[in-house]
């Protein structure tokens, strides 16, 4: 019998229907944890590049602490279970085919992206990171659990056209605190929201240009605090006030990767280490064809892959001959 609290989920896997048992096994799981499922299989439906698809009328927290509320320490143990039983026939009408099953909070537009082999580990951190970003109103996006760095990063779905272009959740500031006396930035005239969008969309701009002009483009009517800019962006309030007020100062300017009159960066000791680990272990390390770093290469990886969520070139040039590393720097 349903009740008040069960929670119901839409759930669609790409797979020929040679049985039934697949699904009503799943079905008979979810219901263990007040979770009511429809669940449909069809061969050419859902995402296409991926095993399962799940929409949830509840937001996800709620769902996954209807698993750990009974199962405990288990639960995700569980939820791996569960996740196994999916076919994998119909990997074969695809060469993109992956083992990712999709959970989509339709109401926060939050998408957590689930391997089959993620680490349970990686299961029992999810509920504090969706915490962190709960309510924060951004413009949606994927949570995907990263191998490489061994933590959850956020690509935002605005940021789509930006090759891996990746976020920490909780954010981790990467600017000192203004000032209190610092003055309120004006907001982009509609010439200069022109010319926003032009450097946005432009090719030849580096990353992290392209991503300072998106945090001024985000500033507008109705949204003028750093704080409402930052949680669209999944970037820290600390990066969104120090680009309003650079650009402010010094306009476009302040988007170029040498800028170095701004708001200065804030590079915690643990994420200091990371960088210089990156800078040691060169590009060949990471799959990348080049043969060493130059400094503008190392900041542009170092932004894309959500280990900083913004560093100017004279300031990682800085952080690395304090270091001992000495790299040309472009």
């Amino acid at each position: 019998m349903r009740t008040m609290e069960t929670i119901r989920v839409e759930i669609l896997f790409d797979f020929a229907p040679h049985s039934r048992r697949p699904i009503n096994a799943i079905k008979r799981d979810l219901a263990k944890y007040d979770i009511e499922a429809d669940v449909e299989s069809q061969t050419f439906g859902g995402p296409p590049s991926v095993l399962g698809y799940i929409a949830l009328t509840a937001p996800l927290v709620p769902f996954f602490n209807a698993i750990l509320s009974k199962a405990g320490e288990d639960a995700w143990v569980a939820i791996k279970g569960t996740l196994s039983r999916i076919p994998k026939r119909g990997q074969r009408a695809f060469a993109t085919r992956s083992d990712t099953i999709v959970f989509d909070d339709t109401e926060s537009r939050m998408r957590v992206r689930l391997e089959l082999e993620t680490p349970v580990d990686a299961y029992r951190e999810l509920i504090p990171i969706m915490e962190s970003v709960s309510g924060s109103n951004s413009d949606g996006y994927d949570l995907v659990w990263s191998n490489r760095w061994r933590r959850w990063l956020a690509h935002p779905a605005h940021w789509m056209n930006v090759p891996q272009a990746a976020r920490r959740l909780p954010p981790v500031p990467s600017r000192a605190p203004l000032p209190r006396d610092s003055p309120s930035p004006r907001m982009a005239s509609s010439v200069e929201r022109v010319r926003l969008e032009r450097k946005m969309s432009d090719p030849g701009s580096s990353l992290m240009s392209r991503q300072r002009a998106f945090i001024v483009s985000k500033r507008r009517e109705g949204r003028e605090d750093p704080e409402g800019v930052a949680a669209v962006l999944l970037v820290s309030e600390e990066l969104a006030a120090a680009i309003l007020l650079d650009f402010h100062r010094d306009g476009f300017s302040a988007f170029r990767g040498d800028y170095d009159r701004g708001v200065p960066a804030a590079v915690s000791r643990e994420m200091s280490a990371e960088i210089s680990e990156v800078a040691r272990s060169g590009p060949g390390h990471y799959g990348l064809p080049e043969q060493e770093w130059t400094v503008s290469e190392l900041a542009e990886f170092l932004v894309a892959e959500g280990v900083i969520e913004d560093i100017g070139l004279k300031s990682l040039d800085r952080l690395l001959e304090a270091e001992g590393i000495h790299l040309a720097l472009r």
